[in-house]
């Protein structure tokens, strides 16, 4: 059974008074695009009270430069998507009320240096797309994954080399 589709209002959408995204309402999904807003911040309505559950929540194509640990307090999200902005940093807590529903995470097309973070280990996330950023050290990305990852995207990242042989690398074992 598909509801219609809408421009979100403060009544709609888990409390995600963006004017300007859009949402699609089935019925057992949410999801909301923010994307092509131009914005540079990751809007503060997510921090509200009360806690958004979204099956997909999009800011692409914006110029967002970062995501602080803040941003998404009270937000569950199964794909997550921040593709194609200018994000240069990601706080280390940043997904850590999100880590349990969060399977699929977009940070491709953006300015990211490396992408290390401590997940918890009841963390469910299989996909990560990192492609066209500027990462350079696999080794330490690759220990810092979750042991839940089965698709990880790297294309167009100046990678440095590092021995397969070296067993100290998690994933690889």
């Amino acid at each position: 059974m598909h509801l219609p589709s809408g421009t979100c209002q403060p009544h709609q959408c888990y409390a995600l008074p963006v004017p300007d995204c859009t949402c699609w309402e089935t019925y057992r999904r949410k999801e909301v695009s923010c994307n092509h807003l131009e914005l540079e911040n990751v809007p503060g309505i997510l921090t509200n009270q009360h806690t958004a559950f979204i099956d997909t929540l999009q800011f692409s194509y914006n110029n967002i430069k970062s995501i602080l640990s803040t941003d998404l307090v009270n937000v569950r999200v199964r794909k997550l998507d921040f593709s194609h902005n200018e994000l240069e940093q990601v706080e280390h807590s940043v997904f850590k009320n999100t880590a349990d529903n969060l399977e699929w995470l977009d940070l491709s097309h953006n300015n990211l240096n490396d992408f290390l973070y401590n997940w918890p280990d009841d963390s469910s996330l299989e996909t990560l797309n990192l492609n066209s950023n500027h990462i350079t050290d696999l080794k330490l990305l690759l220990d810092s994954l979750p042991e839940t990852i089965k698709h990880l995207h790297l294309a167009h990242n100046p990678l440095k080399p590092f021995d397969l042989a070296d067993k100290s690398t998690r994933l690889i074992n």
